[in-house]
């Protein structure tokens, strides 16, 4: 009888966990339209209820780098800035995370900062796109501050 009471209790938590699962799924693909559609400020409400009701951690990654890029377009640096950071805590392998961050940095005057970022992605030999990037954007600051080297 143990057993069974067992059973059907893990099978309702279960039940329970891929309905709240999938109740997450479609908040988030409503907080993503948002963003999509320039409501910046309402994908950031959307984005933060999920937040504080979710502890998954790779969902929680994805709705700080969200967040932060949602910040990001409404020219909120620092806050841009504090949600990347709370990203790369929770996974600090995700190279272009860094460069989300860089360019915040960088919009935000702190440029420094950014330089960095990319400096951090490319001494960590990253993948190609993020390589790329911050190749890039080291570039257009060395060249902005006419900080290049004579060839």
């Amino acid at each position: 009888m143990k057993t069974l009471y067992t059973l059907v209790l893990s099978l309702f938590t279960v039940l329970a966990f891929s309905q709240d699962l999938e109740e997450a799924g479609k908040q988030y693909t409503a907080a993503t339209q948002k963003y999509r559609q320039g409501n910046y400020k309402e994908a950031i409400a959307q984005y933060t209820t999920l937040l504080n009701t979710t502890q998954t951690g790779p969902l929680r990654i994805k709705l700080y780098i969200n967040i932060g890029l949602c910040h990001h377009e409404l020219e909120e640096y620092d806050k841009a800035i504090a949600s990347f950071n709370e990203a790369i805590k929770l996974d600090n392998t995700d190279m272009l995370t860094y460069i989300d961050r860089g360019l915040s940095e960088l919009n935000g005057g702190k440029i420094r900062e950014a330089k960095e970022d990319f400096a951090y992605v490319i001494s960590k030999n990253a993948d190609t796109k993020s390589m790329e990037s911050a190749l890039y954007w080291t570039a257009r600051i060395n060249y902005s501050q006419k900080n290049l080297p004579r060839l």
